[in-house]
């Protein structure tokens, strides 16, 4: 696909790129204490969100067409993943105070 529309323009790719809007993403980890209480934390974050994309170690929530969460746990350590990409910085920082306070308060 990428291909295609650099073969389509008339315009560098440095140019493309540019024009290309990235949303602002975030990733950050939350220290549970234990293995258990990762466990314990996720299956609560499943069953608050039973419409939202169930991934091999956590689940995807689509907030709207542009914005998700990413809640996963940690293969290697006690905590919980939480990736977030927003619309803008302002969105971004109220669904992570949101979703980090959620986990939390588990």
């Amino acid at each position: 696909m990428a291909a295609k529309i650099l073969s389509e323009s008339k315009e560098k790719l440095s140019k493309l790129v540019n024009k290309t809007k990235v949303n602002p993403m975030e990733k950050m980890y939350i220290e549970v204490g234990s293995e258990d209480e990762k466990t314990r934390i996720m299956s609560e974050v499943i069953k608050r969100f039973p419409k939202a994309l169930n991934i091999m170690d956590g689940i995807k929530i689509s907030l709207n067409e542009t914005e998700w969460v990413l809640i996963r746990a940690s293969q290697t350590t006690p905590k919980i993943n939480i990736c977030i990409e927003a619309k803008t910085e302002e969105n971004l920082e109220n669904i992570r105070r949101e979703y980090v306070g959620m986990i939390k308060s588990l």
